[in-house]
């Protein structure tokens, strides 16, 4: 699987004080796949790396750009609210629709 290179967003303070480093990337997809993946990374320097996975189709989001600007801003709003809740290590994981059509896996 290819993917681009990551680009980091920066750091994430929690509501207990735990930092993150974020940054996300992008499967690069084949003409033919009718959804695009991208992935959020969440590094704690004692929990390690929590990759989460987003799906979004190409039926709701056409343009890439729209697709990414979703992933950079709703679903890392989401990512932020799972990290919140963050304890040792442990986060919860759920499936959350995107508008439409498409998943976030967080």
């Amino acid at each position: 699987m290819k993917t681009t290179s990551p680009v980091q967003i920066g750091q994430y303070k929690n509501k207990d004080g735990e930092t993150f480093d974020l940054s996300w990337w992008k499967w690069q997809e084949p003409d033919e796949a009718d959804y695009r993946m991208y992935f959020i990374k969440a590094h704690h320097k004692d929990w390690g790396d929590k990759v989460y996975t987003v799906f979004v189709t190409k039926n709701s989001y056409p343009k890439e750009g729209d697709a990414t600007h979703l992933t950079t801003l709703y679903v890392l709003g989401e990512v932020k609210k799972r990290l919140d809740i963050a304890k040792d290590g442990k986060h919860k994981m759920v499936f959350t629709p995107l508008n439409h059509e498409g998943w976030a896996l967080i």
